[in-house]
């Protein structure tokens, strides 16, 4: 069973292949890929739609959940994090702050640095996304039947399984290694 069939995306795009192919791994990772591809860009057109009614941005979105994840971070991080200038930043903080989003203060042991921090504004505009955005995916999972479901769960579980290997594999940092 091929939980693609039926997949209407664009041509090329996450639609099922002809079965005259052989299923190699190479090939399932790179359908897998497609389709996931095609189905973030959906979920992404949707979502923005969701933030415009906010009058939260995409990279406001961004800054929100580096600041929820990392805790209040200096306008120099915050900037090197969006990969922009320090003056960009600045602007779109601003923004935010005007919003509601964020707070800024200035850090007590260093005057000159401004921390940027999440408010319980911005955290209620990222908790209102991100619950819009599991009601629409459990929208989705709904169209699917019980057999697709479970292995849609026995495929998130491989994966979760895959990563937690992968991060066993890794090295560690020398100040997060065990010494004794």
């Amino acid at each position: 069973m091929n939980i693609n069939e039926g997949l209407r995306v664009r041509p090329g795009i996450g639609a099922a292949r002809p079965a005259s192919r052989p299923d190699t791994k190479e090939r399932l990772i790179l359908e897998i890929q497609e389709a996931m591809a095609a189905s973030r860009a959906g979920a992404f057109r949707q979502g923005f739609h969701n933030l415009l009614g906010r009058s939260v941005s995409m990279t406001h979105m961004h800054v929100l959940a580096k600041l929820r994840v990392a805790g209040p971070l200096p306008m120099t991080r915050l900037s090197e994090a969006l990969d922009v200038s320090v003056a960009s930043a600045t602007g779109i903080v601003s923004r935010m702050e005007e919003r509601g989003l964020v707070a800024r203060s200035r850090d007590d042991a260093d005057r000159r640095i401004v921390l940027v921090a999440i408010t319980d504004g911005g955290s209620a505009a990222l908790e209102e996304i991100e619950a819009r955005g599991r009601e629409q995916f459990g929208r989705l999972l709904r169209e699917l039947t019980k057999g697709e479901l479970v292995q849609l769960r026995n495929g998130f579980r491989a994966i979760h399984r895959a990563r937690q290997k992968l991060a066993g594999d890794e090295p560690r940092p020398e100040g997060e290694r065990n010494h004794g």
